[in-house]
């Protein structure tokens, strides 16, 4: 294998050596990717080399290998044409920016996530509850009714849609968001925990035995296994 660069000499890669090479492709960054026939492959990298992986299956016995211009790469072989789609990005980061980045933040410390129906995500924090809508847009809710937020532990979403809150640290009852206005339930409303440190749909069928308290067409049961909110019709 042989490199020669614009303003260098065609030189000889003393450590390239050994095996035929079945095909080499070059990325629109410069990164080199060289396929031997054993299969094995081959990366340089900002002027170092190292050894990858080969190819998963279905790709076997590849023939040839070429970048697109977005960087995803084509692979060719007897099994047919794949495409590995290098540029879609599976994972971002969520952060707050922070005066002090080197300082830990409340609002960067996460204790519950849930993906709502609409796609918008409810993030809890040590600072209160992160909104983030399908739009990209992102709003913060700190303070309900007066009562600061703080620690967020609890976060649900029931099969009307509505959102529920709660914390096992910060403040007593539930928070629940039905699309337009925010109400507060405690014990007089039959919610009979004073926190509520996690909130989970339970998809077993269960009948209605105990306590049961009707607040605003919403009804609330408690027992050994916990509190339990129940849709309007039993739901």
């Amino acid at each position: 294998l042989f490199e020669w660069t614009a303003r260098g000499r065609l030189r000889e890669l003393p450590n390239e050596t050994g095996d035929l090479v079945q095909s080499i492709a070059v990325s629109p960054d410069g990164q080199a990717l060289i396929l031997y026939t054993s299969g094995e492959l081959r990366l340089r990298r900002n002027g170092v080399w190292s050894w990858l992986q080969p190819l998963p299956p279905p790709v076997e016995k590849p023939r040839f290998l070429r970048f697109r211009p977005n960087g995803d790469l084509w692979a060719g072989g007897e099994e047919g044409l794949f495409l590995c789609r290098i540029s879609q990005q599976r994972w971002s980061k969520w952060r707050e920016a922070t005066p002090l980045p080197s300082k830990p933040s409340l609002s960067n410390m996460v204790n519950e996530i849930v993906r709502a129906r609409d796609g918008t995500f409810w993030i809890g924090t040590r600072d209160g509850v992160q909104v983030r809508s399908v739009d990209g847009r992102v709003r913060w809710i700190r303070e309900l009714s007066g009562v600061r937020l703080g620690r967020i532990t609890a976060i649900g979403e029931d099969r009307s849609g509505r959102i529920w809150i709660g914390s096992g640290a910060s403040f007593t009852g539930a928070f629940c968001w039905d699309g337009t206005t925010w109400s507060r339930y405690g014990a007089k409303e039959g919610l009979a925990a004073p926190r509520i440190h996690r909130i989970a749909k339970d998809r077993r069928p269960f009948h209605l035995p105990g306590d049961i308290r009707l607040h605003q067409g919403i009804r609330f049961t408690s027992g050994r296994n916990g509190n339990r909110i129940i849709d309007q019709g039993g739901k």
